[in-house]
C-alpha cells in the first residue's frame, strides 16, 4: 500500500534537511532534480520489529519514519529497492547487488556490485548505520524467501560491464600538411 502523498512529501523533506537537498538518486546516483522519491530503509511493515530491536541496539531509529531510516531514491531505483523480492539491495559495506529480473534490465544491471557514493559514510552521523542495512537485509530478503546471502562476506570491489559504460567518442583527426 502507498502512503499518502502528503506522508511521502513529510518524510522526504526530513531526508533533504538531514541530508543537505540533495538531487541525485542514493543508488543510481543520476540527477532528478525534484522528482526524487522518499524510501524507508526498514519499511511500515516491520514498524514493530524496529521499536524492539533499538531497545538492544541504540544506533538504529526508534521510528521507520525519522530520515537517518530514508534514502531518495529515482523511480525506478525506488521500485526495484521495495519490491516484496527486492531486486536491489545494498550491503553494510554499501555494495549495490542487483537480483533475478533485475539483472535482465540493463540500466539495473549496470549497478551491480557498485558502491553507493554514500558507503564511506554509512554509521556515520545523518546517514545509515551498519545495524540498519543489516536488518534491512535480513528481514526483507530473508522474508520474502527468495534468497539466503552471507551479509558478512561480499566483494569489496566494484565490476563494471563493458555495456555499461558510456559509448567513447571517436575524435576525428584531419591531417593537414601546410
Amino acid at each position: 500500500m502507498k502512503r499518502s502523498t502528503a506522508k511521502q512529501e513529510s518524510f522526504k523533506k526530513k531526508i533533504l534537511r538531514l541530508r543537505g537537498n540533495s538531487t541525485a538518486c542514493c543508488i543510481c546516483n543520476d540527477r532528478f532534480p525534484g522528482s526524487l522519491e522518499a524510501a524507508h530503509i526498514i519499511d511500515l511493515a516491520f514498524r514493530n520489529r524496529l521499536e524492539t530491536e533499538y531497545v538492544k541496539d541504540n544506533s538504529l531509529p526508534l521510528s521507520v519514519n525519522d530520515a537517518m531510516n530514508g534514502l531518495l531514491l529515482c523511480a525506478n531505483c525506488h521500485l526495484a529497492y521495495d519490491k516484496k523480492s527486492p531486486l536491489i539491495t545494498i550491503s553494510v559495506t554499501g555494495v549495490i547487488t542487483v537480483h533475478g529480473d533485475g539483472l535482465k534490465t540493463k540500466s539495473l544491471k549496470c549497478l551491480n556490485k557498485r558502491k553507493v557514493s554514500w558507503a564511506e559514510h554509512i554509521g556515520s552521523k545523518d546517514y545509515p548505520s551498519v545495524s540498519l542495512l543489516r536488518l534491512r537485509l535480513k528481514w526483507k530478503v530473508s522474508d520474502a524467501g527468495k534468497r539466503k546471502r552471507d551479509m558478512d562476506q561480499e566483494s569489496e570491489e566494484s565490476e563494471e560491464s563493458d555495456e555499461c559504460e558510456a559509448p567513447k567518442k571517436k575524435v576525428k583527426t584531419s591531417k593537414k600538411n601546410k
